[in-house]
């Protein structure tokens, strides 16, 4: 990282009356030191993994156009929520200057060794980043900032206002059946999700030859959705699993899953514990997962997706069976 180099110069200025001298020292002000603030924006549709007080470093980029390197990945850390965000070798204004600044985040994951800095664009390249296990994948968020101080300082903390440049993927299952009976969902795969791609600041293109993911969760129940029901006992009772994946094109997205149901009394009626039946879904037309969104594809589990026979009734009225015509009513006649 090339060093900024600052001079602090006192003028000396001697000014002569009559038979004496008098030598004044000009004070110049004290070098500012750079300095960053961070928020996390809302996501286009829903909430994210990554917040303003769970976002603890990121690495930041970015300096003015004779030293475009002040900063060259360097990290930026917080310890109390995001209030305050600190980092090793302060480096200070250069008065005058016009600064780009751009940061990702969190550091310490696969992109610390993949992003270069383009100062003409003020962006930020992640290059050739590569997803390969769906189910330890992480949302990364992204932004720029710029200074202009050749009109008038402003050594203020640089803002950086964060957005999500993942896709966030959940697959959710909902209790469709009477209340009682209990829905257990296991060993759910996805299929068909590409890799690798680079962001160029702006969007991403995803690999010419990408390896496809295979996402397999054993338990759909442990995930960062934190619901407090974590048993399909009752209608409407859900469960999920989730990934962040690189945004794109997905052609066909294939996801299975295992279940049982038991009934109130524990018995079997789909599935057993030993051999749970295996249930699979395809969306077959192209899948567009954009930057900044979350994608939920629900899965209702009722009578009809699980092949259920509910026990119905039907009901007559018989006609009388019996007659018996040999008895006789008496009149009297009064």
């Amino acid at each position: 990282m090339k060093k900024n180099k600052f001079w602090l110069a006192a003028m000396a200025v001697t000014v002569s009356m009559a038979s004496c001298s008098l030598e004044e020292v000009m004070e110049q002000p004290e070098p500012q030191a750079i300095g960053f603030s961070s928020f996390v924006g809302k996501p286009t549709r829903a909430v994210t993994e990554t917040t303003t007080t769970s976002l603890r470093s990121f690495k930041v980029y970015g300096g003015y156009a004779t030293n475009t390197d002040v900063f060259n990945g360097t990290v930026v850390t917080s310890d109390d929520n995001g209030n305050t965000w600190k980092y090793t070798g302060t480096q200070y204004w250069v008065p005058g200057q016009s600064y780009k600044f751009a940061a990702m985040g969190p550091s310490g994951t696969d992109i610390d060794t993949k992003l270069s800095f383009d100062y003409t664009s003020g962006h930020l390249k992640l290059e050739n980043y590569e997803v390969t296990d769906l189910t330890a994948s992480k949302d990364l968020v992204y932004a720029v900032a710029s200074r202009d101080n050749s009109s008038s300082e402003n050594y203020d903390a640089v803002p950086f206002s964060f957005g999500h440049i993942m896709s966030w993927i959940k697959i959710k299952f909902v209790h469709g059946l009477t209340d009682g009976y209990k829905i257990t969902v296991s060993d759910v795969t996805v299929t068909g999700v590409q890799t690798k791609g680079t962001f160029n600041g702006t969007d991403w293109t995803m690999d010419s030859s990408p390896s496809v993911a295979t996402f397999n969760d054993q338990d759909p129940n442990e995930d960062s959705y934190n619901q407090t029901d974590k048993t399909l006992d009752a209608k409407g009772d859900n469960c999920l699993v989730d990934f962040i994946a690189i945004p794109q094109t997905v052609a066909t997205l294939n996801i299975s899953f295992k279940l049982t149901v038991q009934d109130d009394q524990g018995s079997y009626i789909v599935g057993t514990s030993d051999a749970p039946k295996k249930f699979s879904a395809t969306e077959l037309s192209s899948v567009a997962w954009q930057k900044d969104y979350v994608y939920t594809y629900t899965a209702t589990l009722n009578e009809s997706v699980l092949g259920l026979k509910p026990i119905t009734f039907t009901a007559t009225v018989n006609s009388w069976t019996n007659t018996d015509n040999n008895s006789g009513l008496t009149i009297q006649n009064p």
